[in-house]
Order: C-alpha cells, then structure tokens, then sequence
C-alpha cells in the first residue's frame, strides 16, 4: 500500500500512528495501518498524534480482541471520518470491509482468503489479494 501511495502522490500510509478528530482529543486510535490522503494531511505535519482520522484504516485482530470488539472499533473509525476500514483476521484467513451506506450507516463486506481488498473510492486501483497475507 505505501509503495502505489507514494508513487502516485495520493498521500501517506502509516504503521500504528495514532489519530484523533480534531474535535474530540479522547477518542484515540492506532490502525495498524493507516492511509491519509495528501489533501487531507494536516500541515505542518504532526510530530505526534495526527488530529484527522485516515481516509482508511486497517486493524490486525489480535488473538485478544474478539470480532465484535473490531466492528465496534471500525464504526468509531466511520463515525470520525474515515471512509474505509479493513479488518483483517490473520487467524481465520478472512478480512471485513467497513464503510457508510448511502443512509450513513456502517455496513461490513465479509470476504475470504481467495478474495481481494479493494481501495475503493480512497485509493483507486489498489487491489491487495488476501492470499498474498495469508502465505503459509
């Protein structure tokens, strides 16, 4: 995901960097991947906290968080701004996608090992089989 970012001037993708909206300081979150349009990134540049959600955030469920627990936290992510979430359950080789319907409200897409990620509207052409994740 960084490498097509970066090479087409989208914007930049973060590992575990944190991200609050600006209007709420106590609602912060860490993707495990984040990817933040240029247009959108704050200047200057944050040393620290990022106050903007990413325009998509990924999160690796741990062998601690239950699926729930993820789906509560992507529609945190869809509530702030965030235009995609990808859960991503390394265990059961399969991955969500989060994102608002054309009501606003969070809506997820299961899809299994032999399917794809798509980056959709926020990163167009970005296409990560999950394959590719899950390699023995």
């Amino acid at each position: 995901m960084g490498n097509f970012a970066v090479e087409r001037g989208l914007g930049d993708v973060t590992v575990e960097s944190g991200h609050y909206p600006d209007d709420d300081r106590n609602t912060l979150l860490l993707p495990d991947v984040a990817f933040t349009s240029t247009e959108r990134i704050p200047r200057p540049d944050p040393e620290a906290y990022a106050p903007i959600m990413p325009d998509l955030a990924v999160e690796i469920i741990s062998p601690t968080q239950t699926l729930v627990q993820a789906r509560r936290k992507a529609q945190v992510y869809l509530r702030h701004g965030t235009a995609i979430v990808w859960l991503v359950d390394m265990m059961d080789k399969n991955a969500e996608v989060w994102a608002l319907d054309s009501d606003g409200q969070a809506s997820g897409e299961w899809i299994d090992s032999a399917g794809q990620l798509d980056g959709g509207p926020v990163l167009p052409g970005f296409k990560l089989p999950l394959k590719l994740l899950f390699r023995a």
